[in-house]
């Protein structure tokens, strides 16, 4: 029985193991993205004050 648990577990903690990189790879491009968000917020912030003049609740969209 314990061998059978053994094996059980072990192929648990290979699949975790296998996918931390995936996620982490994941939250770099998500990262990456937000801070390009960012920076082109920072770059265009003159062009985004004169729409929210007429649009007070305008945010520009991140996807």
């Amino acid at each position: 029985m314990h061998i059978i648990y053994s094996a059980f577990r072990n192929s648990d903690t290979k699949k975790q193991q296998v996918n931390k990189p995936k996620h982490r790879q994941a939250n770099k491009e998500k990262d990456l993205r937000y801070q390009g968000y960012r920076a082109a917020c920072h770059k265009y912030e003159k062009e985004i004050a004169a729409i929210r003049q007429y649009l007070p609740d305008w945010k520009p969209e991140f996807k």
